[in-house]
């Protein structure tokens, strides 16, 4: 359970990383 919540946060971030990229490339 302890992985699977790890693996939501990193899923999390990333998803934040490539929006604020999208963001910054327009």
């Amino acid at each position: 359970m302890q992985f699977f919540a790890t693996f939501v946060l990193i899923v999390q971030l990333l998803s934040a990383l490539a929006i604020i990229g999208l963001v910054l490339v327009q």
